[in-house]
């Protein structure tokens, strides 16, 4: 969890330095739990931002040719999919106590830059971890990143290499 919350804070600050930098004009945020709730009043907003027509075929995406290159393995099926309106908060009932207090820890300061609640770790209260506590972070992130290349069939990482070249 570490690791995730990391990666996610990082991406989190610096699409908020890159709304601050270009301005609200050229920059159209969308909240992941906004998007699953209401994914037709989402998209309007962004063709209205775009000044480009809306279509109701564009809530079908997921039956789309590009859909169907996309979904090539099994990390990407839910392209093939529609939104899933209740895919938010799943965190709260799949991660432990713990974890969520690493992750809360960790990302606090693009949590509350995004204004979202805390369900364990109130601000000034977050945890400070040590130098082996991280390289102890490091070592499970690594030991399940190779589990899980592991389990996966050789044939469904071959059909990853493109995408992951692509979003390098």
């Amino acid at each position: 969890w570490y690791h995730l919350a990391e990666q996610w804070a990082d991406e989190q600050l610096k699409a908020l330095e890159l709304q601050k930098r270009v301005g609200s004009e050229r920059f159209f945020p969308v909240a992941y739990e906004q998007l699953t709730k209401d994914p037709e009043s989402v998209l309007r907003n962004l063709c209205a931002f775009m000044d480009v027509p809306f279509h109701e075929s564009m809530l079908d995406f997921y039956t789309s040719a590009e859909a169907d290159r996309t979904a090539v393995t099994a990390l990407w099926a839910n392209v093939k999919q529609p939104v899933k309106k209740d895919n938010t908060g799943k965190f709260l009932t799949q991660a432990s106590e713990e974890e969520i207090r690493v992750f809360e820890s960790v990302a606090y300061k693009a949590l509350d830059a995004l204004g979202y609640s805390r369900a364990y770790v109130q601000p000034g209260e977050e945890i400070h971890f040590t130098e082996a506590q991280i390289k102890a972070f490091e070592a499970e992130n690594s030991a399940l990143k190779a589990k899980a290349i592991a389990e996966t069939a050789q044939e469904d990482l071959a059909l990853r290499e493109p995408q992951d070249e692509f979003l390098k």
